[in-house]
């Protein structure tokens, strides 16, 4: 079965709704400093991201805009001003951050595109196939190509010149780019056989790639995807917090706690977990892979 890569809900819409989820979209933030003549390096108290929303915005000394005299390392949110600048006077730096990039959230969906494989598949049927009077067939997709050692296969008919007819005597052998179905008893040269199967679901790459194109999981599967992908981040920020002493509450007045960052993410992937069990198929079984 094909799908069309653009027909859905994209990774772009999906994004968003994640940071609608955690609330991180970017924040304003001003940093003031103090120049003394000597110091060249300044650390931006948020961690900042070069991208069209987060950066750098403007750099002023005493009001006046100094902006091309700075130099940022997005890596570790250093301001520099290189080696012949020394500002003397109030610094005052004006930038966006938000807590994940893209790039980190694009990972969490990916990383619960395959979490929900099994609750949500869809189904293809290739019905165009004939044995060759062979012990095993080479399965394909309808559109031709190898299904991979990961999809699965789910069912396997003959047809007996009136209607199709389960096949049960058959296993699966499965190569490193490829899936053979094994035959017990060798079927009759030129048999039509209908496969059925369900593919395992594909990253997201591009802004423009949707979960029902190109993960190939159904419509239904997006608001668990999304609490999915929203649990893990926080997860990330709890142990983040963990390390930090800032979790604890010992220098900043009124910070989150761990075990509040620790709660709304098991709230999150509990709810996640419950939509999942009222919206999910019946349990995808195939034959044991040799």
């Amino acid at each position: 079965m094909a799908y069309d890569p653009t027909d859905g809900t994209s990774l772009t819409e999906l994004i968003r709704l994640v940071r609608l989820r955690t609330g991180d979209f970017p924040q304003l933030q001003r940093q003031v400093e103090t120049g003394d003549g000597v110091k060249q390096n300044f650390r931006l108290r948020e961690t900042v991201y070069s991208g069209a929303d987060v950066s750098v915005i403007n750099v002023t000394l005493d009001n006046m805009d100094i902006t091309y005299q700075t130099s940022i390392d997005y890596d570790s949110s250093w301001a520099s001003f290189g080696s012949t600048y020394f500002p003397t006077g109030e610094l005052v730096f004006i930038y966006s951050n938000v807590t994940w990039t893209d790039e980190r959230i694009q990972e969490a969906i990916n990383a619960a595109i395959d979490e929900l494989f099994g609750d949500f598949h869809v189904i293809g049927v290739n019905d165009e196939l004939a044995t060759d009077g062979e012990a095993e067939l080479l399965i394909e997709t309808a559109t031709g190509e190898d299904l991979g050692p990961e999809d699965r296969i789910t069912l396997v008919e003959y047809h007996n010149g009136t209607r199709w007819v389960r096949l049960d005597s058959w296993h699966v052998r499965t190569t490193p780019t490829a899936k053979y179905v094994v035959f017990e008893n060798t079927p009759v040269s030129g048999q039509s056989l209908r496969v059925s199967y369900a593919v395992r679901p594909g990253n997201l790459d591009t802004g423009t790639e949707t979960i029902e194109g190109t993960a190939g999981l159904p419509s239904r599967a997006k608001e668990p995807l999304v609490l999915k992908a929203t649990a893990s981040l926080i997860t990330d920020r709890l142990h983040h917090r963990i390390r930090d002493d800032r979790g604890h509450n010992t220098q900043n007045e009124n910070s989150v706690k761990s075990y509040e960052i620790q709660n709304d993410a098991q709230f999150l992937s509990a709810k996640a977990d419950t939509m999942i069990r009222k919206l999910r198929q019946d349990g995808l079984l195939s034959r044991v892979v040799f």
